[in-house]
């Protein structure tokens, strides 16, 4: 009885990623032939034949049990004589004799197996969890007296039934982007560390991977949501529409492997977790800075930064545990080539930038240089200019990488310059 359910866990848990391989097997061998207007399905079939037969020698001499070498050609023998004899349509299972096979004994695959092995409580339920979603979406979106029903909750509540549809889509963004998310990505984790009991030692915590978790999952929930919209606009046979949430499920295979490769490190180091985090913050605080106040804030960080850099920098040796004691702590010359490189880009950076933006701004006030990045943007993402603070935050991101880009090189050719002017020993301005 555990066998049987260990086996339905596996079929369930791997269904999706089999049919689509199948698929791409399928279309892969099927392509080729379609260009030729005189081969059919038969000509299909022979490759698969030739495919089979391949397969079946190498798993001869790879030394597998007798058993599966029954299995295996007692089988491709059955699917030949169905194609050939019941239906063409057998062609469609046949490519899973030769992938599975090669996934349960080819050597070169062996980590790919310790892959899924590790990962089968995860996918399992992952995959139940993705289908109850995809199911409540049919649900809810094509059942009105859901709806009505919501509404009347909300009439004892005092909330005008022409505000039903707003708070409605309120909770709907509320599940979708916080709820459904959060409770996927602890539902994959939670199951992954009940199959793989792993020690977290003290100074390493899974914070970075359930975030990490939550964006995909907010990700793939995301397709499987614009997916319902798409198919609810057309009238699409159930037998597709399964298909392609088949297809998506699949991607779960791959898209946890991040998690999972996270999870066997034991996640992150706390401390430079929480480090990474802060910065990020600053790096975040300083992008909205640069994008609302543009003028003030660049001239401030042009004139400070360059300045303040080797002091937080290079004076951070004075809080170390080492000078504390009162060991001496110097400069490594890494440490002041660092230094002087930092500062030289991190002005020109500024220095660009600044430029870029006086020369974009016009009489008007209108910034060219940023409106044309947001309107390109805009086109590339099929979204509305007009809702623009997250593209101008990104047209200011654009911006700054831009002229770290520029004083990059720029700073290159300073250097060059400056040594075969200052470092000429015939000069003498060093001893």
């Amino acid at each position: 009885m555990k066998k049987a359910g260990l086996a339905i866990k596996y079929l369930l848990a791997l269904f999706p990623s089999v049919v689509t391989l199948t698929m791409i097997v399928v279309g892969i061998i099927s392509f080729p032939v379609s260009l030729i207007s005189n081969l059919d399905l038969v000509s299909s079939e022979i490759i698969i034949i030739v495919l089979m037969i391949i397969c079946g020698v190498r798993f001869f001499r790879s030394g597998i049990s007798k058993q599966w070498q029954v299995l295996y050609w007692f089988t491709s023998i059955l699917t030949i004589f169905l194609f050939f004899v019941w239906s063409k349509r057998a062609i469609l299972i046949q490519p899973l004799q030769i992938t599975v096979p090669l996934v349960l004994f080819e050597k070169n695959l062996q980590n790919l197996r310790k892959y899924i092995n590790d990962n089968i409580s995860a996918f399992f339920w992952l995959n139940v969890y993705d289908s109850i979603f995809i199911c409540l979406n049919f649900l809810v979106g094509t059942n009105k007296h859901i709806s009505e029903n919501i509404q009347k909750i909300l009439v004892p509540l005092n909330i005008p039934i022409s505000y039903a549809d707003a708070v409605l889509g309120a909770f709907f963004l509320f599940f979708w982007l916080l709820l459904a998310p959060v409770f996927r990505s602890w539902f994959g984790i939670h199951f992954f560390r009940k199959q793989n009991p792993i020690s977290l030692p003290a100074d390493r915590v899974l914070w970075g991977t359930y975030l990490l978790g939550y964006f995909l999952s907010l990700a793939i929930l995301t397709i499987y949501i614009n997916t319902y919209f798409t198919i609810s606009q057309i009238n699409s046979n159930p037998i597709f529409i399964m298909l392609v949430y088949t297809i998506y499920l699949s991607s779960n295979v791959f898209l946890w492997n991040p998690v999972y490769v996270s999870l066997i490190n034991l996640g992150e180091n706390k401390d430079k977790l929480i480090s990474n985090w802060i910065l990020s913050s600053l790096i975040l605080v300083l992008l909205v800075l640069v994008d609302q106040v543009e003028s003030d804030t660049i001239g401030i960080l042009t004139w400070f930064l360059p300045i303040l850099l080797p002091n937080f920098i290079g004076e951070l040796y004075k809080i170390s545990d080492k000078y504390q004691r009162g060991e001496k702590v110097s400069h490594s010359l890494k440490m002041e080539k660092h230094l002087y490189h930092l500062t030289m880009i991190s002005f020109n950076t500024l220095l660009i930038f600044n430029i870029i933006s006086i020369i974009s701004v016009t009489d008007e006030g209108e910034h060219k240089f940023k409106q044309f990045v947001i309107s390109t943007l805009s086109g590339l993402l099929k979204t509305d200019s007009s809702s623009g603070v997250v593209l101008s935050l990104f047209s200011s991101l654009i911006m700054v990488l831009f002229s770290l880009f520029l004083a990059w090189w720029l700073s290159k050719g300073i250097v060059k310059l400056l040594k075969n002017i200052y470092l000429d020993p015939s000069k003498g301005y060093f001893n």
